[in-house]
């Protein structure tokens, strides 16, 4: 999804990864003069700390998707609570950022 940012530069906003095209993306994101927002699921930040944080070193901004990114809907408050916490700790042990961004599954 594409949104205006300040100034009229674009914003790009993806969700679920880090995946294998990740590189590629912020290979394309760079030669376009571009920055985009990046929602991780923690189970995959994990799976691929290096590619985590080379989004953050890349300048982009990055929110959790949960950890697992599985649906939220219909857990009890603890169970929410815990997919939350353990997603930001997996971004945050990965990349140094401690995200306020969150995009629900």
């Amino acid at each position: 999804m594409r949104q205006r940012g300040a100034q009229g530069q674009q914003k790009v906003r993806g969700a679920d990864g880090p995946s294998g095209a990740t590189k590629q993306i912020l290979q394309v994101l760079k030669e376009k003069g571009v920055t985009a927002t990046f929602f991780l699921s923690g189970d995959a930040v994990e799976a691929s700390p290096a590619t985590a944080k080379a989004i953050v070193d890349a300048g982009c901004e990055i929110g959790s998707n949960s950890y697992s990114d599985d649906s939220l809907k219909g857990q009890d408050r603890e169970a929410v609570r815990e997919q939350i916490t353990k997603g930001t700790d997996a971004i945050k042990s990965a990349t140094g950022v401690k995200t306020r961004l969150l995009r629900a599954p």
